[in-house]
């Protein structure tokens, strides 16, 4: 799975999860809504600074942001 559309699958999963919109995200990480618009809609690659703070605000690692997840299950 290419590392866009993981951010993208586990971001989403993340937010319906906890019950983040993405203004919610943006709250809690200092990411743009709008940045995170695009990593949604896999149209941007996310910088190291965003993927660090999305995990940093998240409380998980950046590993699980680009990890598929049924990889991960194997």
């Amino acid at each position: 799975m290419k590392l866009r559309k993981a951010l993208s699958k586990n971001l989403r999963r993340i937010m319906k999860e906890r019950g983040y919109s993405q203004q919610g995200l943006q709250q809690i990480t200092g990411v743009s809504q709008s940045q995170i618009s695009s990593y949604l809609r896999t149209e941007k690659a996310a910088t190291i600074d965003s993927l660090e703070a999305l995990a940093k605000g998240l409380n998980i690692s950046v590993f699980e942001l680009l990890t598929d997840s049924k990889t991960e299950r194997r």
